[in-house]
């Protein structure tokens, strides 16, 4: 999966791009099956600092989230839950999708 880590209007340090590239690919071997791409964007404004994740399937369906707090790193875990509860969310629906198929094919028969 390729992953784009950016900031806007800050520099976004070695240690946080790779904490994010962890959870990331650590999400798209749990719940996606062909992840594309993914993209992380830092904000800094005043006080706070806003994370926004936009990821890309292969099937065209992507999640995004956003977050912000006073802390750069607890802003992208909010928004990392928030993507992990979309995919989660996804994966249940193709799941009961494929069992009531299947369930269906066996009461016509």
């Amino acid at each position: 999966m390729k992953i784009i880590t950016s900031g806007h209007q800050m520099k976004v340090g070695q240690a946080l791009q790779q904490h994010a590239e962890e959870k990331l690919n650590k999400i798209s071997n749990k719940y996606v099956t062909i992840a594309l791409n993914a993209k992380v964007i830092f904000e800094k404004k005043d006080h706070f600092f806003k994370a926004e994740i936009i990821l890309h399937e292969a099937a065209k369906r992507y999640a995004f989230s956003t977050a912000e707090t006073t802390d750069a790193y607890k802003s992208f875990d909010a928004a990392f839950h928030k993507v992990e509860k979309q995919l989660h969310k996804y994966k249940e629906q193709m799941k009961n999708h494929n069992n009531k198929d299947v369930t269906d094919k066996k009461t016509l028969m």
